[in-house]
């Protein structure tokens, strides 16, 4: 099968209508399954950029849950999507419910109030959104600064609520980490599992991949905007005064102030 996270997490990629129809033929061909995961698809910056992709043809499999659409990942529901072929869907069907009887069932408590929950839908993502937003401002008037742009690289997400900064000049993620904590009182974790390619070299046909070091997450939604600001604050003195940064910084959900969250 092929998995694609879209909203992609953490660059807030979204995938297109033209990505998705350029995969059919290979997934028709192979007769294989595409997994999409949208558990951030109500967090998109832009009218008609994301949409539920599904083709008729070819079998795809969409999973959601709450944990993005209410902020609440505690609550443990999730959902799967199945659409394409007739017979596919069916015997798609038979294996879901096979695995849903191997192990333990959805909790009760969190069934018997969903249709409850969902109608807080629109508040809280409305809170949610509004921070990400404050955030992202925040982010943007720091980095016009000529001194840190030249320092600072930020693709801003389509979606999602984390943010990539970039730069050349790093040391190992945990200094950086130990800092945040003793200056800003903000605990950062690292993410040592993700992978980003570098910067396409000239004469080279594909960016080289890097292993992860430098990723430091901070969290654009939930973090208090004083924790959210000091912490870029330091971003922006390290840059200043040409410190070291780390080539990847992620402004996230892993980052929680010592003084608020």
């Amino acid at each position: 099968m092929i998995l694609i996270v879209s909203p992609n997490n953490p660059t807030g990629s979204v995938l297109n209508e033209s990505d998705f129809y350029s995969l059919k033929n290979t997934l028709k061909n192979y007769n294989i399954p595409l997994v999409i995961d949208e558990v951030f698809s109500d967090y998109v910056y832009g009218e008609d950029l994301h949409k539920t992709l599904t083709d008729s043809d070819i079998p795809v499999i969409t999973v959601n849950g709450l944990s993005k659409i209410l902020g609440l990942p505690g609550m443990k529901l999730s959902w799967i999507l199945l659409s394409g072929p007739k017979f596919w869907k069916q015997k798609a069907k038979e294996y879901l419910e096979l695995i849903s009887d191997t192990y333990l069932s959805v909790n009760t408590p969190v069934q018997n109030v969903l249709s409850d929950l969902l109608q807080w839908k629109n508040l809280i993502q409305s809170q949610i959104t509004k921070r990400i937003q404050r955030n992202l401002s925040f982010l943007k008037r720091i980095l016009n600064d000529v001194n840190i742009s030249k320092v600072v690289r930020c693709d801003f997400p389509n979606a999602g609520w984390y943010c990539v900064l970039e730069s050349e000049k790093f040391f190992p993620e945990e200094e950086f980490s130990l800092r945040l904590l003793k200056e800003k009182k903000s605990i950062c974790s690292s993410w040592r599992n993700v992978r980003f390619s570098e910067r396409k070299e000239p004469g080279k046909n594909r960016p080289e991949p890097f292993d992860g070091n430098g990723i430091v997450r901070d969290r654009l939604e939930r973090n208090s905007v004083e924790s959210f600001n000091s912490t870029l604050e330091l971003v922006q003195k390290l840059s200043s005064v040409g410190a070291a940064l780390p080539r990847h910084c992620l402004p996230s959900s892993e980052c929680r102030s010592s003084h608020g969250s």
